[in-house]
């Protein structure tokens, strides 16, 4: 498995899998191409301080994921009580043929050892996949994340999430 920064010929891709099904069920209604341009090209030049990358596995790439400090998006990292040693991630398997293959745990792994932890200053990782979608936070479980409690904020819309931690 590798991880590739992701860049704007990547767009399409990422705009068909948030129409998948089995992505906007989690994510919500699918964005157009130019909603996921206007959200992921700044990203993609630098503008915004969370890094995209696409998941390859067996040469082809299956997945999107993305990495943050937490100290770069204070709102986030007061709510979740996070310090600045550690860096959120974020994803989404875009391609059904990798779904129940248990791939997402590796996936997490796999990011987590070569991207996250390789930024200077980062210690630990965590994520808050809604905690009704199982299969996610069983695939952070698996990768070694632990629970440390669910959140609501009461001016999001979304449901609660499960914060999950993972040390170095």
């Amino acid at each position: 498995m590798r991880f590739t920064p992701l860049t704007a010929p990547d767009l399409p891709l990422v705009t068909t899998w948030r129409a998948a099904p089995h992505v906007s069920r989690w994510l919500g209604p699918a964005p157009t191409e130019e909603q996921v341009a206007a959200k992921y090209l700044p990203r993609i030049r630098g503008e915004v301080p969370t890094r995209c990358f696409l998941a390859w596995h067996e040469g082809a790439p299956f997945a999107f994921v993305q990495g943050y400090r937490a100290a770069d998006h204070p709102v986030w990292a007061a709510v979740c009580g996070l310090g600045a040693d550690v860096a959120g991630l974020d994803l989404f398997i875009g391609e059904p043929g990798h779904l129940g293959r248990g791939i997402g745990a590796a996936t997490i792994d796999g990011f987590v050892t070569t991207v996250l932890l390789t930024w200077p200053g980062i210690d630990a990782s965590a994520a808050n996949p809604l905690s009704s979608n199982v299969a996610s936070v069983r695939a952070f479980a698996r990768a070694g994340f632990t629970p440390m409690r669910e959140i609501h904020d009461p001016a999001d819309l979304r449901p609660s999430v499960l914060l999950l931690r993972q040390g170095r």
